[in-house]
């Protein structure tokens, strides 16, 4: 007898298939911008809400938001707190985090157009920041005809008080300055709100002034790390930078969630946030189709300065799933080898 032929040891077949998909992904050539209450919104169109009136991200007044290919651009009037979003819903298909590892992330590329976590000259900058969210919408389309100081606490505002965002479910995170203070940077969860004012309809700016979501609102999440806030000025007017949010399912129980800011280069890092959800913040079965993006502009009225307007243009959004899944066509090779008295070698009765 002699040896005559080496298996493949099993330990070498791969038995975990993983891809990441482009989900959705945009430079606002496509789509439209819905401004009107009542108009339809569409899977891929684009609405505005703020507790302040809209301009264009010039800072123009009474000019109205843009939304042209690589440049969907909005602002908000100088003030001492106002909170401007825009919200989509990005798909019919909405993404379950099924395996463990399984994460969804949005990436967006943007440029500080007009005094983005600037302050006014005065003494401090407050308590601006910069939010982004991932949300189940439950298929549900967000309003138009928000934009205007559409979001506030007042119950007769009977048009906004019922569907829409309202019972969007998800998490949201902030970056901002806060006189160096990394308690401004946050994770947040979003559940369904229960009011019947237009505040319902807010996403990302939980309990921070009139207007913003709060019943029920939200413990928070754990944050695990935090670079710190940004000093005032970190972002200058006419740069771009980029944004990365990220829901990873950490255990069956846990979601991991990271949001970094990135320098014009895309890669050097300026701010980031990350913490893991425990047993009172989980939302479970969450099937993600809907995502927001905006900022808070808070100013100090000490010192020399006047309020300034604040604008941001978006200019290209994607949205990509990574998946970790058994492969079956190995998980079956697994079963068969199992089976078999003797891997790896195999003897041949010579004649």
């Amino acid at each position: 007898m002699k040896l005559h032929r080496m298996f493949v040891p099993l330990a070498l077949l791969p038995l975990v298939a993983s891809a990441q998909t482009t989900i959705y992904s945009t430079d606002f050539s496509s789509g439209a911008l819905r401004s009107t209450a009542g108009t339809t919104v569409n899977v891929n169109d684009w609405v505005i809400a703020s507790t302040k009136n809209v301009e264009n991200a010039n800072g123009a007044s009474s000019t109205n938001p843009s939304y042209a290919s690589g440049a969907f651009g909005f602002g908000i009037v100088g003030t001492t707190s106002g909170v401007i979003q825009t919200q989509s819903r990005f798909t019919s298909s909405a993404v379950a985090l099924t395996n463990i590892n399984d994460y969804i992330q949005l990436r967006v590329q943007f440029t500080d157009t007009t005094n983005l976590l600037k302050g006014n000259g005065g003494t401090n900058t407050l308590n601006s920041t910069i939010n982004v969210g991932l949300f189940d919408s439950g298929g549900v389309n967000p309003a138009a005809g928000l934009e205007n100081s559409g979001l506030t606490n007042v119950v007769s505002n009977a048009n906004f008080s019922t569907g829409y965002a309202k019972n969007w479910e998800g998490y949201a995170a902030r970056i901002g300055t806060n006189n160096g203070s990394s308690s401004i940077n946050q994770i947040m969860t979003r559940p369904a709100q229960v009011t019947t004012a237009s505040s319902t309809q807010d996403l990302l700016f939980m309990g921070v002034g009139g207007g913003t979501y709060g019943n029920p609102g939200t413990a928070g999440v754990s944050v695990g790390s935090s670079a710190g806030a940004l000093p005032a000025g970190s972002l200058v007017n006419g740069t771009s930078y980029s944004l990365n949010y990220r829901i990873t399912l950490a255990a069956a129980d846990q979601y991991l969630i990271s949001y970094t800011l990135f320098g014009s280069d895309g890669t050097t890092a300026l701010d980031m946030i990350s913490g893991t959800t425990n047993g009172t913040n989980f939302i479970s079965g969450l099937n993600f189709d809907g995502l927001a993006i905006g900022f808070r502009s808070a100013q100090s009225t000490t010192g020399s300065g006047t309020n300034i307007p604040v604008g941001i243009t978006l200019n290209s959004l994607e949205i990509s799933s990574f998946s970790a899944i058994p492969e079956p066509s190995n998980l079956a090779v697994f079963a068969g080898l199992a089976g078999l008295a003797t891997i790896g070698l195999r003897r041949k009765r010579k004649v």
